[in-house]
């Protein structure tokens, strides 16, 4: 009986193959950093996503905004394109609620109206420069 191993070699080549292609999937995100205001002032607590405007394999990217700062590195950052752009903003409430281990943390609500988030209008295009992108939101 002959035996051969062409199905091995076959897919050590198709895994190789693989790897090289998902190597590269990260290189093409850009570091992206930026001011975010409501009203003038400051988002001191919240997020920022960036949402592909078209399905052509881009992913969303989102961090968080800190007294009114966000910055993407080159890892987690969002590729060269258009995005729609996505705000949240936990505002504290001023109250103290139970944390779930028998503490308690600072109460905080959904500030932004919904055209900031669920319903965003807002866009951005993201290129290959670090330019920053900033954001003035208003009532």
């Amino acid at each position: 009986m002959i035996r051969t191993r062409t199905r091995p070699v076959l897919t050590a080549a198709v895994l190789a193959v693989a790897l090289a292609g998902l190597a590269g999937c990260g290189s093409s995100n850009v570091a992206v950093k930026g001011t975010v205001k409501f009203d003038g002032k400051p988002i001191d607590d919240g997020t920022i996503t960036f949402v592909p405007e078209t399905e052509d394999g881009r992913k969303f990217a989102s961090t968080v905004i800190k007294d009114g700062s966000y910055a993407f590195d080159s890892k987690n950052g969002p590729a060269a394109g258009k995005y729609k752009v996505q705000f949240t903003w936990n505002r504290k409430t001023g109250a103290k609620v139970p944390d779930g281990d028998n503490g308690m943390r600072d109460e905080t609500v959904q500030a932004l109206p919904e055209k900031y988030n669920k319903s965003t209008t807002y866009t951005a295009e993201v290129k290959s420069s670090s330019e920053p992108i900033n954001f003035d939101l208003t009532k």
